[in-house]
């Protein structure tokens, strides 16, 4: 049986399936594309950091020519501390961002914007932030009025920070990294540990070690216990508990050690003499098991005195009675850089990252 509708047509369109007719879409225009929309910078404190770079590109077809990077800083903030330098004027491109922390401290923001010649092919917005990482200083103290001070080793400008409240009498002093703490003794008088405020300089006391002359302190990361040494035959190096005071003797070094410091880079501890003695000023290694002193290097004269290693440097530095600041590089043979003179009696000398 044959059924017949004549009234239904179907469109030609169907039945050939050609209703598409393949239209092409409209090209992209050209549009400014950063591969990020922001940054974090950091620098040392009175140093440049290192830069970061951002991928400049095109969104769109055709091609970006006479691109510009412009800074607009935060308001209220200081300028000048970011520079923003494009490797090419057309796309593709790389902006490189570097700032500079001289002579700044805390945290800062800016906004970048890359754009080119042409305004329909817009612009794009990186916000940039610098924090300054704290400069390192070197703690001191003038042992002619026992009052803490805060050397920085770029400038050599010196800040009093407060008095300590007792008679370091040729003490010494050394950072604990790990506690953030000052420690500090005396050398003649309470024989005793103390920790330091680093805010207002008052000292606190830990406990009495009980040690005569003990001229020197070093405190040592690795084990988390301090070192002293003292000039009284048979003149030896102690252990020291940092919450109890108690020293423990571990043998006999023999000299008059006046300075400590740990060398983080070679592992070591590393003690000197000076001028004041028989033996002259020297620096030695010494042994933690046995006590035992390996001269490494002379030293120019120098008079009663603490030590302290600056890890981002390689380098000791020594302050002593007579007012002076030596560096030494242990890199080269521990040759020795007078610094600055005239800064008074110091007999402490702490490097604080």
């Amino acid at each position: 049986m044959r059924l017949n509708f004549p009234w239904l047509v179907l469109p030609f369109a169907i039945l050939t399936g050609c209703g598409d007719t393949g239209t092409e879409s409209e090209p992209e225009p050209p549009r400014v594309v950063v591969g990020a929309s922001s940054a974090a910078l950091t620098a040392p404190a009175a140093a440049s950091g290192a830069p970061v770079s951002v991928a400049v590109s095109n969104g769109g077809e055709g091609t970006i020519s006479g691109l510009t990077a412009t800074i607009v800083h935060a308001a209220g903030e200081p300028d000048g501390w970011l520079t923003a330098t494009l490797s090419a004027t057309s796309t593709p491109a790389t902006l490189e961002l570097a700032a500079s922390a001289l002579p700044l401290s805390g945290s800062y923001t800016a906004t970048v914007t890359v754009g080119s010649a042409v305004p329909s092919e817009g612009s794009a917005d990186i916000e940039v932030t610098l924090t300054v990482e704290p400069r390192p200083l070197l703690y001191i103290v003038d042992q002619q009025n026992d009052v803490l001070r805060r050397l920085d080793p770029s400038t050599l400008e010196i800040d009093e920070v407060g008095a300590l409240g007792y008679n370091m009498d040729f003490g010494d002093c050394s950072y604990d990294p790990d506690g953030r703490r000052l420690y500090a003794t005396d050398g003649r008088g309470n024989l005793a540990l103390y920790t330091v405020d680093l805010a207002t300089g008052a000292a606190t006391q830990v406990g009495v070690h009980g040690v005569a002359e003990a001229f020197s302190l070093e405190y040592h990361p690795p084990s988390g216990v301090l070192f002293i040494t003292d000039r009284t035959v048979p003149r030896t190096l102690y252990r020291l508990d940092k919450t109890t005071a108690v020293a423990a003797a571990v043998g006999e070094v023999g000299l008059r050690i006046s300075a400590l410091a740990w060398d983080g880079q070679r592992q070591t501890l590393v003690g000197q003499t000076t001028n004041v003695g028989p033996a002259g000023a020297a620096l030695y290694t010494i042994d933690l098991a046995s006590a035992v002193l390996t001269q490494v290097a002379t030293s120019p004269s120098i008079n009663n005195h603490g030590m302290t290693y600056d890890l981002g440097e390689d380098r000791i530095w020594a302050a002593d009675l007579s007012g002076r600041l030596v560096r030494f590089d242990p890199g080269n043979g521990y040759a020795a850089t007078s610094v600055a003179t005239g800064l008074g009696q110091n007999v402490c000398i702490a490097y604080v990252p």
